[in-house]
């Protein structure tokens, strides 16, 4: 998922609107909160299986990881950063996120960092001359019901240990902000396809992922959701980083 990188200042009112808006869009019909047909999901590589719900300033997906997707060979490596601050509710199963210090040391282990450019076909992965040696950080589980929040620039890797999970989440653009990755010192520049569903797929990924919505809504976990986020915001706007 990617907000966009110049987005417009908005109220706290019009993020809850959008939101609320396009969960209820999700769990009724087939539309998108426009009105156009479902977009298709895509196949991420990093192992799961996005389903984009709403688009624009703030962006909000799911994420579902199965035991029964095939997944591609990374060209980097699971570790990665968002331009975004991320804004996730655990829907199903488990999702441990292990977090990174990234050391700019130059040393014979040392990763390149990689600046990932994303297009609705394919990816741009272009290699950098930032050499640099990570040290494992803080390491966070979050169960089924729990809401957690990695920040734009906190390098991770996301495992799913039971093989089966669901978030929903929500992107809040950092102007200026750039996905990136961590790979092997001697891959250069290069593109990945997007490997998207059909449509056969996606809409059994979207009504498993309605139902999820449909039950985050009855328990009133979504609006937990969006009281994080809404608060991450106003601190974003205070401080004059929207």
């Amino acid at each position: 998922m990617n907000a966009t990188a110049t987005a417009p200042i908005l109220s706290v009112a019009d993020i809850r609107a959008s939101v609320a808006t396009a969960v209820e869009k999700y769990i009724l019909d087939r539309d998108d909160a426009s009105g156009n047909p479902r977009p298709l999901a895509f196949r991420h590589p990093l192992g799961f299986a996005c389903l984009p719900v709403l688009r624009g300033a703030v962006g909000l997906c799911v994420h579902m990881w199965t035991t029964a997707s095939v997944r591609d060979d990374l060209t980097t490596s699971p570790f990665h950063c968002h331009s975004w601050d991320l804004h996730s509710l655990v829907l199903e199963g488990s999702v441990l996120n292990q977090c990174l210090d990234v050391l700019d040391i130059k040393a014979s282990e040392a990763y390149r960092v990689f600046e990932v450019r994303s297009h609705p076909e394919f990816d741009e992965i272009h290699a950098s001359r930032d050499l640099v040696v990570v040290r494992m950080g803080e390491t966070r589980l979050n169960n089924a019901r729990d809401i957690y929040h990695l920040a734009a620039g906190v390098f991770h890797r996301t495992v799913v240990p039971g093989g089966e999970a669901c978030t929903m989440v929500i992107g809040l653009s950092r102007p200026g902000g750039t996905d990136r990755s961590l790979g092997p010192p001697s891959t250069g520049s290069h593109c990945r396809r997007r490997r998207y569903c059909d449509p056969e797929e996606t809409e059994q990924l979207a009504h498993r992922a309605a139902e999820h919505l449909r039950a985050a809504t009855a328990e009133g976990l979504v609006e937990r959701l969006l009281a994080a986020v809404t608060c991450e915001y106003v601190t974003m706007t205070v401080e004059g980083e929207t």
